[in-house]
């Protein structure tokens, strides 16, 4: 048996060894010519190599003209998830409609641009239906079509939060403007961020307003709201409620900050939303599954903290005065009062020599292998969670359920 779950945790192993070739691989768009809808036979989420509908028997019709500019990545899930998009723009940018004031173009360019894989990079919102069909096999198409939607509901909080983000802390010199930057907009723009918030409601309401399950969707995505915003809290290092410096540097604030801004919105809610879909609504179990999650997101989170100091020779994280795991356990393991003092002085500088002065502290504690170290005792702290899932038995989950859901994860590039 513990063979087993070994050979198994592969998929979860990958997380680590892919992670930077999957945030570096280019994003294909394999869309045809016919303007038309398409499915997908989930029961072949496991090929990662149905990368165009000429190799891809599953594919029954293409992708539809009003789509073709947002698709980057058709892998597996994401070709059944493309296919309710217009519907879903549709409904969010006609809502009130029948009010004195035509907006509902520009509310189709809010949408379509922070909803764009540009933005937002992987579609964390696949999670939904590939967790759902895991859970119900024999799904009915339309049973799958309100599972999609409740995905793109999740790709609304992303994209809020984004906007939210990239307007409250604007994003260094890159060859992409932000939609403020885009139109101009400055801090108008913060009405917009709360339009694609509220289109969360929109949809849930339209879609589901007779459903018994309205209120558990509802309840996830008020609970992943509540975490986005105490996740922005923490990300801002001279915010009135942060202590000054690195002072409140600490690995309970980290933890807490990619729990609230990682693991929430990205792998949280999208299973839960699955979860409650499926009918399992029992808080122990969701729980229990948010437990390994946020675990799963922080080991994803270490791995991106690691590649962004080590493979990024500008050294954004270190300009940024980025709240992470090298900057925690360096503070700590400071070995004399002169790294601690490098430390303050030279995190959050944009001068080349500060930026140096950190790394060679980095270097000096051996931080790389430290967090290969790390990473892991991480999977393995993360296997024994895996494994004690076994017990909630009235879900019908199990240690393979998850590692199932893992390697669709890294098959579709969500990982």
């Amino acid at each position: 048996m513990e063979k087993a779950v070994l050979r198994r945790w592969r998929a979860l192993s990958d997380l680590g060894r892919k992670w930077v070739v999957i945030q570096r691989q280019p994003l294909s768009n394999q869309a045809g010519e016919n303007p038309k809808s398409f499915q997908i036979n989930y029961q072949n989420l496991g090929n990662a190599n149905l990368e165009s509908r000429q190799d891809n028997p599953y594919i029954r019709e293409i992708i539809p003209e009003t789509v073709r500019g947002n698709v980057k990545n058709l892998h597996g899930a994401e070709r059944g998830f493309l296919s309710v998009y217009p519907d879903v723009v549709h409904v969010i940018s006609r809502a009130g409609e029948n009010d004195e004031l035509d907006i509902s173009a520009w509310n189709t360019k809010v949408v379509t641009h922070n909803l764009s894989p540009t933005v937002l990079g992987r579609r964390f919102g696949l999670l939904v239906p590939i967790t759902y069909k895991q859970l119900n096999p024999n799904a009915s198409r339309e049973s799958m079509t309100q599972a999609h939607i409740l995905g793109w509901g999740v790709e609304m909080i992303r994209g809020s939060n984004t906007l939210i983000k990239s307007l409250i802390d604007p994003p260094g010199p890159k060859d992409t403007p932000t939609w403020s930057e885009k139109h101009g907009l400055g801090n108008m723009a913060f009405n917009d961020a709360l339009f694609l918030q509220n289109g969360i409601h929109v949809l849930l309401k339209h879609f589901f307003k007779d459903d018994p399950r309205y209120h558990h969707f509802l309840d996830a995505f008020l609970i992943a709201l509540r975490a986005t915003t105490k996740g922005r809290l923490i990300s801002f290092d001279d915010h009135p409620s942060q202590k000054p410096g690195l002072a409140g540097y600490s690995i309970n604030a980290y933890k807490a900050l990619v729990r609230n801004n990682v693991s929430a919105i990205s792998y949280c809610l999208p299973i839960s939303l699955a979860f409650h879909k499926f009918g399992i609504h029992d808080p122990q179990v969701h729980k229990q599954i948010r437990m390994i999650f946020n675990e799963v997101g922080y080991f994803a989170q270490i791995n991106r903290d690691y590649a962004n100091c080590y493979l990024d020779p500008s050294g954004a994280d270190i300009k940024n005065k980025k709240l992470t795991w090298l900057v925690v356990m360096a503070k700590q393991l400071a070995r004399d009062a002169r790294h601690r003092q490098i430390l303050e002085k030279c995190y959050g500088s944009d001068n080349p020599e500060d930026v140096e002065q950190v790394l060679a502290i980095y270097r000096d504690l051996k931080m790389k292998k430290m967090v290969r170290g790390f990473l892991e005792q991480e999977k393995q702290d993360i296997l024994q969670m895996i494994q004690q899932i076994s017990k909630v038995d009235k879900a019908g989950l199990s240690p393979e359920f998850i590692f199932k859901l893992i390697d669709s994860m890294n098959v579709n590039h969500i990982a």
